[in-house]
């Protein structure tokens, strides 16, 4: 009866170890899981930060672009004025 009793024991601490192992685990990939997210939102907010500064340059250089047309196009002008 006793070695019963000590087998009975024994299972119920080694099922509370296991459900304790399982538990961990279970918060383990909860945190491993949370750190994914985040890092994945990181890595969306770094790709459109990028695409705001791609977007910032193209129309830099499409307003200098502009800019230098007109420039262009006041000393075509004058050369037109002085030659005629």
């Amino acid at each position: 009866m006793a070695e019963q009793h000590n087998i009975i024991c024994i299972q119920d601490s080694t099922s509370e170890k296991e459900e304790e192992e399982e538990e961990e685990e279970e918060e383990e990939e909860e945190e491993e899981e949370e750190e994914e997210e985040e890092e994945e939102e990181e890595e969306e907010e770094e790709e459109k930060e990028e695409e705001e500064e791609e977007e910032e340059e193209e129309e830099e250089e499409e307003e200098e672009e502009e800019e230098a047309v007109v420039v262009l196009m006041e000393q075509t002008g004058r050369r037109e004025k002085i030659e005629k």
